[in-house]
């Protein structure tokens, strides 16, 4: 970071013939940025107001102080000698004026036009409208990444609230729901999250962002044992502030483990259990409990989800990315197999598709973060970094489904919704799960 106050500094780069235009944010500012945009872009020039930089932003307002930093006291400086000779600042030409060098803008990562958005935030910085066509999600997300940087978040979200709408507009998933909940590039899910958490107070938008995350899953948590997105993907949304990255991919591990629990112990009561599974008790259950575990195997082999050594290994990309509702449905979609027409309900299926009823449910609530939890009562609320305790048993027949998909809306906009959070976190993190208690 540096002060220029040569008069006649032109702004030539090393290597150009020219110096690079001055983009006019304020006619009678008194400051010139030289913005450096990286290696592909290059630097730009924007006149700016000194006054409204620092009103607006609280890194400006400690950077351009005189009495705390020697790029202020550079500033005053100059403008005082601009006085000296008779000139006010605001009405010379931008050779005359000071120059502040700033080179690091923040995580933007790809960003394509990276002059035009920072020509649009000092912009909103001076209060300049911002153009319908860069009122979109990207666009806002970037921003939202110089406001984070420069320490004027609650600016923008003033400045861009009645675009908060059509930004973040999406619907959660509910239910049996998320697996056909539509997709789009999992960088807008990101961007989404990351706004709704930093700009707008959105704790439905951060909800349902980080839900679709952490069932569908992110290239960039593919093995490895902790998120570590590839070296391309820099952007602050693609490595959460707030602990929010290890958090989700936590839950991810804990749903898919969950899931592998569930299909382990069903094949056990099939393989290991001096308990017929048989329901009928005719001399031929023997060779139905046989007939239903072969069966059971073929059917998880089938769709993927066992390869003897079961699933939701972390090293493995197909676990990090596949979609966990899509799963979930392949496995619902076990048939109810016989051995011969008097054997009803003897197979996996009637165990199987109960758990799953409970599963999809509190995985819909649940598996996205609850931004006033977060905030609120961290410590109480993650799954993180929080030891495994206690068994959970899974009650087939009880009443705990139908109570848990009526009263969870009503709790959470009351916000009240702590309770509710407690039942799908020690299904998720206990340290064993019984699905057949009974058997």
């Amino acid at each position: 970071m540096s002060v220029s106050t040569e008069p006649g500094a032109d702004g030539h780069l090393p290597g150009s013939s020219s110096p690079p235009d001055v983009s006019v944010i304020a006619a009678e500012g008194d400051l010139v940025l030289d913005v450096y945009c990286g290696d592909k872009h290059g630097h730009g020039l924007f006149r700016v107001s000194l006054q409204s930089l620092r009103e607006s932003s609280r890194y400006f307002e400690t950077l351009l102080d005189p009495e705390k930093f020697n790029e202020g006291r550079a500033i005053r400086d100059a403008h005082e000698r601009l006085r000296s000779a008779g000139r006010t600042p605001g009405q010379v030409s931008t050779s005359l004026l000071p120059r502040l060098e700033i080179s690091d803008l923040g995580a933007l990562g790809r960003e394509s036009d990276v002059l035009g958005l920072v020509f649009d935030f000092l912009g909103i910085l001076h209060r300049v409208p911002l153009r319908p066509s860069r009122s979109i999600l990207p666009h806002v997300a970037s921003l939202t990444v110089l406001a984070d940087r420069f320490g004027c978040l609650a600016l923008l979200s003033r400045f861009l609230k009645h675009v908060s709408g059509a930004v973040l507009g999406m619907k959660h998933p509910s239910g049996e729901a998320i697996a056909s909940a539509s997709r789009p590039g999992e960088d807008r899910f990101r961007q989404r999250l990351l706004v709704g958490w930093l700009l707008w107070d959105r704790p439905d938008c951060v909800r349902t962002a980080s839900t679709h995350l952490v069932l569908g899953g992110s290239r960039g948590w593919i093995g490895e044992t902790r998120p570590a997105p590839e070296e391309t993907e820099t952007a602050l949304w693609w490595n959460l502030p707030d602990d929010l990255e290890v958090e989700l991919f936590h839950r991810r591990e804990c749903i898919l483990e969950t899931l592998n629990s569930l299909q382990k112990q069903l094949l056990s009561l099939y393989m290991t259990s001096r308990t017929r599974q048989c329901t009928l008790g005719y001399d031929s259950s023997p060779q139905c409990d046989s007939f239903q575990l072969g069966q059971a195997v073929r059917f998880f082999s089938r769709i993927g989800t066992v390869e003897l050594r079961g699933f939701g290994d972390v090293a493995d990309p197909y676990m990090c990315t596949t979609d966990i509702g899509s799963l979930m449905t392949r496995m619902r979609q076990c048939p109810e197999y016989q051995i011969d027409a008097n054997h009803r309900h003897c197979g996996i299926r009637a165990r199987l598709m109960p758990a799953l009823g409970l599963i999809e449910c509190l995985a819909a609530w649940d598996a996205g973060v609850c931004r006033d939890c977060w905030k609120d009562d961290r410590e109480n609320y993650r799954w993180s970094g929080v030891e495994r305790a206690g068994a959970w048993a899974f009650q087939e027949g009880s009443t705990e489904l139908k109570g848990l998909r009526r009263g969870r809306e009503g709790e959470r906009v009351r916000g009240r919704c702590k309770f509710w959070h407690q039942r799908g976190k020690a299904l998720f993190t206990a340290k064993s799960r019984d699905w057949a208690p009974a058997a």
